[in-house]
């Protein structure tokens, strides 16, 4: 256990609270495209048609290839979204630190007390047969979720270091981008809004 007294979380709608961030972007005159995907080639083009480009395109980052920087450290994950009875943790979020055959930790991050983000992200090598999706189901077992209803599957990347250049020219890169993920959560959309 690990007291968390003092560290102050909330959780919230993640998607809701990016439209809110857009549309206070926008209000102060930003342009924000969305569904755009955008190449290296498109990326030099932008430079040149806009004062700044912000780079929040993920651990794999678009300015990644057009800048040849250098490779991002990053970790592992794969994460389900279960149905089920996640009452107990009302209010709480739970991580587990993993040990041998890998390194990293293991999450449940409850949406309601119906639903819950339920994962693990692994740091450093792991042995050549071992196979995330496998040791997510190992997890589940262990934490007796192995009976809930999976809605959604999802696997990502975690960087684990920030990258050493992060503004390049005109182009800033954030959150995941330059390699500034969450080590309690692995996401990057809270630093991407600090940085």
């Amino acid at each position: 256990d690990v007291d968390c007294t003092r560290l102050n979380l909330w959780m919230l709608d993640r998607r809701i609270w990016q439209q809110a961030l857009a549309r206070e972007a926008m209000a102060r005159g930003c342009e924000v495209l969305e569904q755009h995907p955008i190449t290296p080639d498109r990326l030099h083009e932008l430079k040149k048609e806009y004062d700044w480009v912000i780079d929040a395109s993920g651990a794999r980052a678009v300015s990644a290839a057009a800048f040849r920087l250098s490779n991002l450290r990053k970790a592992v994950a794969a994460q389900y979204t279960l149905e089920g009875d996640f009452s107990n943790l009302a209010g709480k979020l739970k991580i587990v630190v993993l040990d041998a055959p890998c390194s990293g930790y293991g999450w449940v991050f409850p949406k309601s007390g119906t639903q819950a983000n339920v994962g693990l992200g692994w740091f450093g090598k792991k042995k050549e047969a071992l196979r995330i999706k496998g040791e997510l189901e190992t997890f589940l077992r262990k934490e007796g979720l192995d009976r809930y209803r999976v809605v959604r599957r999802s696997a990502g990347l975690i960087p684990i270091r920030p990258r050493e250049k992060t503004v390049v020219d005109n182009v800033i890169l954030i959150g995941d981008a330059a390699g500034f993920g969450s080590p309690l959560h692995g996401g990057g959309i809270d630093t991407a809004c600090i940085s």
